[in-house]
């Protein structure tokens, strides 16, 4: 596996791969987000090469930078999880190539007993978030702004900037540590956080 960072020229993808996967904005390598094209290039060379391309939404999805499916213009299957649960145990495969959900007919016995399978109450709290989080979606584009202009990189409210962590704890504020080099605290507040919240946030951060 070959990890590589946003603008670099991945060239040609290797004849035997079979999928390349991406963050539609890098999460713990910093809040850092795509030059303009570069998804859709990434398409044109899955296409090339006959691999699938696979958006981790994870982190970036589900409100997360501003939209629902970050990524699911370009992708062959998205994934998300964490927020999908509402703070529960749940994640999900959407499929955006027919046939790719055959992968999954390994029998009613796995599928129906499996550790992981989503449970009821999971289940139950991902269809409140599905319901729910449209509905935010402009105030995460409000609140990025205000990120933005306070200097902080990144999309929706998946910020960061350079900072210590164990320092920005210290002043009240709980961010963690991001970046290549560790160099920089990421702000991943919730999505209903307020101008007040915000504000006391900024003005302990210096």
């Amino acid at each position: 596996m070959h990890r590589r960072a946003y603008g670099e020229d991945p060239g040609p993808l290797p004849e035997d791969a079979g999928c390349l996967i991406v963050e539609p904005v890098q999460g713990r390598a910093g809040s850092r987000v795509p030059p303009d094209g570069f998804l859709a290039a990434l398409r044109r060379r899955c296409d090339e090469a006959g691999a699938l391309l696979i958006v981790d939404s994870i982190f970036a999805g589900l409100g997360r930078v501003g939209e629902m499916w970050p990524g699911e213009e370009v992708a062959d299957a998205l994934c998300v999880g964490k927020a999908l649960g509402g703070g529960l145990p749940l994640s999900a495969a959407l499929f955006y190539r027919d046939g790719l959900e055959d992968v999954w007919e390994l029998g009613p016995e796995d599928v129906y007993t499996h550790t992981h399978v989503g449970n009821p109450l999971a289940c139950a709290a991902g269809l409140v978030v599905l319901e729910e989080v449209p509905k935010l979606l402009d105030r995460v584009h409000e609140t990025g702004e205000r990120f933005e202009q306070a200097g902080w990189r990144g999309r929706g409210l998946l910020r960061a900037r350079e900072g210590d962590a164990n320092e920005a704890l210290e002043r009240g504020v709980l961010v963690i540590p991001a970046g290549l080099d560790g160099s920089l605290i990421q702000a991943t507040p919730p999505l209903t956080i307020t101008d007040a919240e915000l504000d006391e946030a900024f003005e302990k951060l210096g």
